[in-house]
């Protein structure tokens, strides 16, 4: 995936991974849009998208676990990525299934599984009701 400018007026600083190079680039950010190819920072584009990525360890990849727990019977809204969809998702997490497929927010989700989205999600705007129903 190559960087993308993305669609508003900003111009902020941004890295990307560059498959041919093999290493993280800068380039221009306009604020929004884009693709998953955009990292705040050039640590975390190394971090993720370097030698070291390893893709059995990256939480992205993995389906949350469902694991019934009749101890515990808490349910919190919590976000998993869908790599079918390259998709943050909202679901109804118990609390006993610690995952590592499994973000409090679609923004925290987001910034995780970025790299696997090849155009960035707009999260929705945090409410402290659920918005599952």
């Amino acid at each position: 995936m190559t960087s993308d400018y993305g669609d508003c007026s900003g111009n902020y600083t941004r890295y990307y991974f560059n498959a041919t190079k093999n290493r993280c680039l800068r380039f221009n950010y306009s604020g929004c849009g884009g693709n998953g190819n955009n990292f705040e920072d050039i640590a975390k584009c190394r971090y993720l998208c370097g030698g070291n990525y390893n893709p059995d360890r990256d939480p992205c990849l993995h389906l949350p676990s469902n694991i019934w727990c009749p101890t515990w019977p808490v349910y919190a809204e919590m976000w998993y990525f869908d790599s079918k969809t390259e998709k943050c998702i909202p679901f109804l997490y118990h609390q006993c299934a610690l995952d590592r497929n499994v973000f409090p927010t679609c923004e925290d989700c987001k910034k995780a599984c970025q790299r696997h989205m090849h155009q960035l999600q707009m999260c929705p705007e945090e409410h402290s009701n659920s918005t599952l129903g």
